[in-house]
C-alpha cells in the first residue's frame, strides 16, 4: 500500500467517523428527547378515551331512554338499560353503569395506574334523558 492509498483509506475511515458521531448520535439523542416529550400526551390521550367511551355510553343510553318499549327502548326510563359488549370493555378501561329511573352513571376505570402511581384512572359521568355531566375524573 502506498502513501496515497494510505491517506485515501484514512479519509474513508474519518468520513465514515464523523458521520457516526454528527449523523447518527443527534438522531438517537432526538429520539430519547421524542419519547420522553409524549409521556404526558399518553397519560391524557388514555384518559381522554375513557372519558369518549363513557360519553358514547351515555348517549346510547339516552337513546334508549328515548326510545319506546315497542322499538326496544326504556319508554322514558333508564331501566333495563345495559352497555353493549362491544363497550364494555376497552383497550383503555373497563365501563360499568348503575341506573336510576331518570339518571343513569358511568364509571369508567382505566387499565393503566394514573399520575399518582397507586390506582388507576376513573372517570364517572351521570346522564339524565338530556344531558351529560362529567362529575369525577381520579388521577
Amino acid at each position: 500500500m502506498n502513501k496515497r492509498d494510505f491517506i485515501a483509506f484514512l479519509l474513508v475511515i474519518f468520513s465514515f467517523l464523523i458521520y457516526i458521531f454528527l449523523c447518527a448520535r443527534p438522531d438517537y439523542i432526538l429520539v430519547k428527547v421524542r419519547k420522553s416529550a409524549f409521556i404526558p400526551d399518553t397519560y391524557e390521550l388514555k384518559r381522554d378515551s375513557l372519558i369518549t367511551g363513557a360519553i358514547k355510553i351515555c348517549s346510547i343510553a339516552q337513546r334508549y331512554y328515548h326510545k319506546s318499549r315497542i322499538e326496544a327502548g326504556g319508554g322514558n326510563s333508564f331501566r333495563g338499560f345495559s352497555i353493549p359488549s362491544y363497550l364494555d370493555t376497552t383497550n383503555y378501561g373497563i365501563f360499568q353503569v348503575s341506573i336510576q329511573n331518570k339518571l343513569i352513571k358511568v364509571l369508567a376505570i382505566g387499565k393503566v395506574v394514573g399520575c399518582d402511581n397507586n390506582r388507576p384512572m376513573e372517570v364517572e359521568l351521570i346522564a339524565s334523558p338530556d344531558n351529560i355531566l362529567v362529575t369525577t375524573i381520579h388521577n
